[in-house]
């Protein structure tokens, strides 16, 4: 089987970094290989920042605990321009990551994109599944 192409939001890397728990254990699947991790820029930009004004955490360990994902991801340059949560903007660069990444999933905890799933999607996220840590899991030990 081939490893699906997956986007993690900002917030899986956050609490797998901060708590642990079931979003560690998605971040130690990439750490694995066991999935092909896409990033972009500002996705590093808002975990990183968050680290440090939400959490305090210094420069160097943010840097000792984000640079093996960013080291071993997919950087995605994003060129795709989406306006489709207008209640979270900064869920657009999550999508937009996706569909310029050609990524298979959309790993998260947000309500704004995991509610995509209830309502027929439309290119270019049509094709994208959105799940949630656990689904994910799930999914991939089955």
């Amino acid at each position: 089987m081939n490893q699906p192409r997956v986007v993690l939001d900002a917030n899986i890397y956050i609490s797998g970094l901060v708590y642990g728990g079931v979003p560690r254990a998605v971040l130690v699947m990439a750490r694995a290989g066991d999935l092909v991790l896409c990033v972009s820029a500002p996705i590093q930009e808002e975990v990183e920042s968050t680290l440090s004004e939400k959490f305090s955490w210094p420069p160097e360990q943010i840097h000792q605990a984000c640079s093996p994902y960013w080291k071993i991801a997919h950087m995605v340059e994003t060129t795709t321009s989406l306006k489709l949560i207008s209640a979270d903007p900064d869920d657009d660069r999550i999508l937009e990551c996706a569909v310029d990444g050609e990524a298979d999933i959309i790993v998260t905890g947000d309500d704004h994109l995991l509610r995509l799933n209830l309502s027929p999607k439309q290119p270019p996220i049509d094709r994208i599944r959105i799940m949630t840590p656990r689904q994910f899991l799930d999914e991939q030990h089955s």
